[in-house]
């Protein structure tokens, strides 16, 4: 394959525009422009098949109006379709002379001559094709042109393949981005899940009551969020909210930090401090991990709780304060009651009303707008050009099983965007801890566990499909047989599928 030296500098002109331009659009556009430039063209431009049901759609183009073909003029419908549907290359040296096309009306009336059209292939398929002519000159294309184009079309099947990619990325973000917006019920919880619309109705009806509420769920669930929205949907919402983190703290610390100490109580209280229930009068407070607070200090607490009465550590004066306590835990309470390590009148004090929070794995539908949430969050506070996220990278996310929850979820996009090279986020960016997925550890399975392990899984998979056996069987890389075995033995172990 020869090409003439203006030939060669075209395309090392082609292969520098694919390193300089990341926009894909603005890619396409340059490369139409340096083909008819090199090639002295009249008129030029390229057509994606979005479906074989469908006309060619224009992408890009010179000297022609973009728009559907069939709403411009002076086009060869025939020789597009034709390029397309062949994946072989058309050179017309004069149209209006060619047996191939003579009769036809956009061909005789509109005086095309040379014609050139090469094929756009991604993978030996046909998506489109490169179209170039001259209504003033025949002769003009030679064996010699369809080769460069060739070469020029390879270049813009890349460069239109990043593009229907990225256009499907960011109609796939704006759904999330709408869906996200219209579901948000509560600010700062994400999710459309049946599981978490279930606590949304929950926290509507409480958020407006004064009674405790015991938020339960596994660390990293939000609890902490939860309580949050809790308190910004009642009528104290204008009032402080503080929390407390009550684990590993000494008790004589954490008995100060709730009720304050005046002057010289203890070694190093050079002043009198207010406590944190005395600052939050009026709002709400959160007492979170409650289920680790010493239970010499759980009788004081108690008191609080039945009279609404603080005294500071070192001092014989009461005062009145009026707190809505929030408690919030990861662990069984009602096992530390039967332990004796937590006192039985504190809980119900405490239980009142009662939120359990559901663990991720339970509600995977709201990974895609949690991560387009997190997504957003750390490309602007890692100043980055916004990015997106692929598909494959989405399911990813929700085949792992996320012991660590909305945290962990968070870290993991956290560390994608940094590490992501370009500006998607695909599922060779998503790294995630395999070593306590759930299959060891904090969660295990009686029985034969490896078996029971893999049901679950198959029935999380399932889940995500929707129930297509198909779709299960490619994303679990397991035979039919395998699998309707597998399905089978489920149904007769309860298991829904």
């Amino acid at each position: 394959m020869k090409f003439s030296p203006e030939h060669i500098d075209s395309l090392l002109e082609v292969s520098q525009t694919l390193m300089k331009r990341k926009e894909a659009k603005g890619v396409l556009e340059d490369l139409l422009d340096i083909a008819m430039d090199t090639l002295k063209a009249e008129r030029g431009f390229l057509v994606i098949q979005s479906d074989q049901d469908e006309e060619p759609i224009l992408r890009s183009a010179r000297n022609i109006d973009i728009g559907r073909l069939s709403e411009t003029s002076g086009i060869s419908f025939s020789i597009i379709d034709e390029v397309i549907i062949s994946k072989q290359p058309i050179l017309t040296k004069n149209a209006s002379l060619d047996p191939r096309y003579q009769g036809q009306d956009s061909i005789r009336i509109h005086g095309i001559r040379s014609v050139a059209c090469v094929p756009l292939l991604k993978e030996n398929l046909s998506i489109g094709a490169l179209y170039v002519d001259s209504r003033i000159f025949h002769d003009l294309f030679t064996v010699e042109t369809i080769n460069y184009l060739t070469i020029v079309a390879s270049f813009a099947a890349l460069a239109l393949d990043h593009a229907l990619s990225f256009e499907k990325l960011e109609e796939q973000n704006r759904f999330y981005a709408e869906e996200f917006s219209r579901y948000q019920g509560f600010e700062g919880i994400v999710g459309t899940s049946a599981a978490l619309t279930r606590i949304f109705d929950l926290m509507s009806r409480m958020a407006p009551s004064h009674l405790p509420i015991l938020i339960m769920g596994e660390s990293g669930t939000g609890k902490e969020l939860v309580a949050r929205a809790v308190h910004n949907n009642s009528p104290c919402r204008e009032k402080p909210f503080f929390a407390l983190y009550c684990g590993n703290i000494p008790e004589n610390l954490l008995e100060s930090e709730l009720f304050g100490h005046v002057k010289g109580a203890f070694t190093g209280a050079f002043e009198t401090k207010k406590g944190l229930l005395e600052l939050a009068d009026g709002g709400t407070f959160l007492l979170d991990e409650v289920a680790d607070i010493p239970i010499n200090l759980q009788a004081k607490l108690l008191r609080f709780l039945q009279e609404g009465e603080i005294k500071s550590v070192g001092d014989n004066m009461i005062r009145k304060v009026n707190v809505r306590i929030l408690a919030a835990s990861n662990k069984n309470i009602k096992e530390k009651v039967e332990n004796g390590s937590f006192r039985e009148d504190l809980y119900y004090r405490l239980n009142v009303l009662s939120l359990e929070i559901p663990p991720l794995r339970e509600r995977i539908e709201d990974i895609p707008l949690l991560a387009l949430h997190f997504l957003k969050k750390h490309t602007e506070l890692s100043g980055k050009s916004p990015v997106g996220i692929s598909k494959k990278a989405l399911k990813l996310l929700q085949l792992y099983d996320w012991p660590g929850n909305v945290r962990e979820l968070e870290n993991v996009i956290a560390r994608a965007v940094v590490m992501c090279p370009g500006d998607k986020i695909d599922e060779d960016s998503i790294v995630l801890d395999y070593t306590d997925n759930g299959f060891s550890g904090r969660r295990t399975y009686s029985g034969l566990e490896l078996r029971t392990a893999i049901k679950k899984h198959v029935q999380k998979v399932l889940k995500l499909t929707n129930g297509n056996r198909s779709e299960a069987k490619r994303l679990l890389k397991v035979s039919r047989t395998y699998l309707y075995t597998l399905i089978d033995e489920m149904k007769n172990d309860g298991i829904k599928v």
